[in-house]
């Protein structure tokens, strides 16, 4: 109608602006409400090129959350590729990391599986950061078998593991890991963490992480065993320490160089990844029959108050103090 060219007129020309600001941002969430898909397709259209932009802004991560919400599927597709390519630098963000959690929610494999491969290499070193760690948790959730294998190595490399034990952000992380493991990954796991308890055991994470190892270990002995008692194997891809007790792992520094830098997480990620192949039980490795462990996920910290993000949003396990991380990607150029 012509009331509806009117408005695109006036505003096609400063959407971004819009979505930043206080009040503005609600006249664009109620144009993405109320018009056609093809009458605001002008808010797509200014958004998905400047989507880094919008998605690590207070207000304009709440926005574009409600663009993916109110879309067609072409223009559903342009923001969520826009989010994929960009999720390495926006999971290190106060408000980016929040979208990228967001999109893995809405369920696309492909999209997913991107996303996901993104962080293979760096896995570590982003469960260290206050902001991609809630993302790291949620990611080894959703990852399908043969991913959560490689970032579980990543996190149990032992010149690696004893300081992800101590640190605030990663214990979260392997707290998660150990919940959603199978029983072959728990058991090694659990090996390769037993030995470092210690110097976390004084602390309030370390008394979880090994309470959740206890709780794992009491349960697997519970659980009634079948095919003749013969206990579990590993997976193929974490079958690599003749000590059960230490964790080996000779090729996890081709996938993630030591010391991990952001630079190096980026650079793993333009390389590429295919996953491993399944893990393949031979006759007489069949695995133990019982039931999966995990124990559910910690729910979600309350939302903060005010109107500072939707009622629907994803929000951080760990707190939300509004800092960003500015300073370190105005160091990154090579992200422009």
């Amino acid at each position: 109608s012509q009331q509806c060219r009117l408005v695109m007129q006036a505003l096609e020309k400063s959407v971004v602006t819009l979505i930043k600001d206080l009040n503005g941002n609600h006249v664009i969430q109620r144009c993405l409400q109320k018009l056609s898909f093809e009458d605001k397709h002008f808010i797509y259209e200014a958004v998905a090129p400047r989507c880094v932009e919008v998605a690590t802004h207070r207000h304009g991560c709440c926005v574009l959350q409600r663009c993916i919400d109110h879309a067609s599927d072409e223009q559903k597709m342009m923001i969520i590729d826009e989010v994929a390519k960009n999720a390495l630098r926006l999971v290190t963000d106060s408000f980016g990391n929040y979208v990228v959690q967001y999109v893995l929610d809405l369920g696309i494999d492909h999209i997913s599986k991107r996303i996901l491969c993104t962080f293979v290499g760096g896995f570590a070193a982003l469960a260290t950061n206050k902001f991609s760690s809630n993302v790291m948790e949620k990611v080894i959730s959703i990852a399908q078998d043969n991913m959560r294998e490689t970032f579980m190595l990543e996190l149990i490399d032992p010149e690696r593991l004893p300081q992800l034990l101590q640190d605030q952000y990663a214990n979260y992380v392997i707290q998660t890991a150990l919940s959603v493991a199978n029983p072959n990954q728990f058991r090694f796991l659990s090996e390769a963490i037993r030995p470092n308890v210690t110097v976390v055991k004084n602390t309030p994470y370390g008394k979880k992480i090994e309470s959740k190892i206890n709780r794992g270990v009491q349960q697997s002995m519970q659980a009634p065993r079948r095919g003749g008692g013969r206990v579990a194997t590993p997976p193929a891809s974490m079958a690599n320490s003749s000590n059960m007790g230490v964790a080996r792992v000779p090729n996890v520094q081709q996938m993630s160089p030591s010391p991990i830098t952001y630079q190096n997480v980026y650079n793993n990620s333009q390389a590429g990844y295919q996953p491993p192949p399944p893990a393949v039980m031979t006759s007489q490795h069949m695995p133990m029959q019982s039931p999966m462990y995990p124990v559910p996920p910690a729910p979600m910290a309350t939302p903060p108050s005010g109107n500072m993000l939707a009622p629907n949003d994803i929000y951080s396990m760990h707190g939300d103090d509004g800092t960003g991380y500015e300073a370190w990607q105005s160091q990154n150029q090579y992200w422009n």
